[in-house]
């Protein structure tokens, strides 16, 4: 029994607007835009760097997601403060408007800086465990902020507040930061180019196809191989020659050399490079993987008509019967039905900004429910139908 530990060294590098607090600032800003409106603010709400936050030992998670359900039940369209001041949600609505009092700020170009880096200092203190898994970026997007801190902004060319802080991010948003992992241990994850000057004892060469290694270029599609010869510009030839230098360059020396490729007899077929190597004499030992077609009998699934769920059924029917939207809904799916009407399970509220058929149709269902029960409570039938049928300006008072 061994254990195989992986231990990875990207030589890549990401954008700092790829990180959380990067998303955290630009996900801010969007709400603030729109006037706080549900969508953006929800998004917001959701983002880990809130969500995960921790502070003086709440935990803002459960307070997130109850949150948004009152505001989906309350059907409320817009965030505002003088709405929300439940001492149940105290924790993350003061964590909200800190976010976006500081953000607003109107100060000058260095003390709006400080300002958002006192911020995320204090957020990500409340982030301690989710950010030891989930960090990367941090530190260089800091050390990013504090350089434009010092830097000399003309007063007037830049608007205090949210502005400021849109510049700030289009200045950084194209800066990179580095990952690596332990330096010359375990599995090294790398591209073609940093490898050549690197020495391995093994190297796996990963998708060894035609197409993928040497790749294609798009570029020689719409350019005569001749004509980019005759005019000095790259063509197929020299990459494929350099193409070819990268791979004995990354394979000389090594004491094993895995070449993986898929091959297919209608569309795959292995790197060409391949054939030079048996050309040249070299040994090459097969062990193919032979993928083989698997046919699944999917177990056709069917809610057993136990006596409870025929009760059920049978209430449902006596009670209510079926309107033309659960007969459509047990056409389309009778599992989504059982779910829906049997067991009574809902699917998740949403805020209707706009009213669509459904939203009209309850609306219509509502009023004359209403108009008939009260008026049922003030006359006899009779009355009704004659008052009804008889008049076009039907009044209430007539009826009382």
């Amino acid at each position: 029994m061994f254990q195989l530990k992986w231990l990875s060294r990207l030589f890549i590098s990401y954008g700092l607007n790829q990180t959380l607090l990067f998303s955290f600032l630009e996900q801010l800003i969007s709400a603030i835009n729109n006037s706080l409106h549900y969508r953006e603010f929800f998004a917001f709400l959701k983002h880990p760097l809130v969500k995960n936050a921790v502070r003086d030992g709440t935990g803002l998670r459960p307070l997130v997601y109850r949150f948004i359900r009152k505001m989906v039940d309350d059907k409320t369209n817009y965030f505002t403060r003088e709405r929300y001041s439940n001492a149940d949600f105290e924790p993350l609505l003061d964590f909200v408007r800190e976010c976006i009092d500081t953000v607003s700020m109107k100060v000058d170009f260095q003390e709006y800086i400080n300002r958002i880096i006192e911020l995320l200092s204090r957020i990500l203190a409340d982030n301690k465990e989710f950010i030891e898994s989930a960090g990367t970026g941090i530190k260089e997007f800091f050390e990013r902020l504090n350089s434009l801190s010092k830097l000399r902004i003309p007063e007037g060319s830049v608007e205090p507040g949210i502005e400021t802080l849109n510049f700030i991010l289009r200045v950084i948003k194209d800066e990179r930061y580095h990952i690596s992992g332990e330096p010359m241990k375990g599995i090294q994850i790398i591209g073609l180019l940093e490898a050549r000057n690197l020495d391995f004892d093994c190297v796996i060469l990963p998708s060894m196809n035609e197409g993928i290694f040497p790749t294609r270029s798009e570029k020689d599609l719409f350019v005569n191989q001749r004509v980019r010869e005759e005019l000095g510009l790259p063509y197929d030839k020299e990459r494929e020659n350099l193409y070819y230098y990268y791979f004995k360059e990354i394979i000389s020396g090594k004491n094993e050399v895995f070449i993986i490729y898929t091959e297919e007899k209608k569309k795959d077929i292995p790197s060409r490079f391949i054939n030079f190597l048996v050309d040249e004499g070299k040994v090459i030992h097969n062990s193919g993987v032979e993928l083989k077609d698997i046919n699944i009998n999917l177990i056709k699934r069917a809610v057993k008509k136990e006596q409870g769920v025929i009760r059920r059924l049978k209430g449902l029917l006596t009670r209510r019967g079926l309107s033309p939207s659960g007969l459509q809904c047990y056409r389309e799916c009778p599992y989504r039905f059982y779910l829906k009407y049997l067991l009574k399970i809902d699917e998740p509220k949403q805020i209707v900004e706009e009213p669509g058929p459904l939203e009209w149709g309850r609306a219509y269902h509502i009023a004359l429910s209403r108009f008939y029960r009260y008026i049922r409570r003030r006359c006899r039938e009779l009355q009704i139908t004659k008052s009804v049928r008889g008049s076009k300006n039907f009044n209430f008072r007539s009826m009382q």
